[in-house]
């Protein structure tokens, strides 16, 4: 019997309980985003500037395309409407259209390899 509990001594606490948590909640902000595509020079030469702006910066670096994709966005200062009528309505085709979209598309494709 004592054998059989051995694991639960070693466990480290992995069969604890959480009895409380904390959380901090920040207003929604809204921004823009803008997505460009440049050459890796051109890259180079802006870099330090959106270092020191007030933007975030997103990349994909294509080095063999010499390319880099960039989104680029600005918090706004008018926090605006996050609830507008395009967003619900891609939330909804989201939650509702594509997955029975996709479960139809499961039932009619008949080999599982493309499945």
């Amino acid at each position: 019997m004592i054998h059989s509990l051995s694991p639960f001594r070693t466990s480290f606490g992995t069969l604890g309980v959480i009895y409380e948590v904390k959380l901090r909640a920040r207003p929604i902000r809204t921004f823009k985003a803008s997505h460009r595509r440049v050459s890796i020079d051109k890259f180079a030469s802006i870099v330090d500037a959106f270092a020191t702006a007030d933007v975030g910066i997103k990349f994909y670096l294509m080095p063999y395309r010499d390319r880099v994709y960039l989104d680029v966005r600005r918090y706004e200062a008018d926090p605006g409407n996050t609830y507008a009528a395009p967003w619900k309505l891609k939330d909804w085709g989201e939650s509702t259209v594509l997955p029975h979209i996709f479960k139809s598309l499961n039932r009619v494709v008949p080999m599982q390899s493309v499945r």
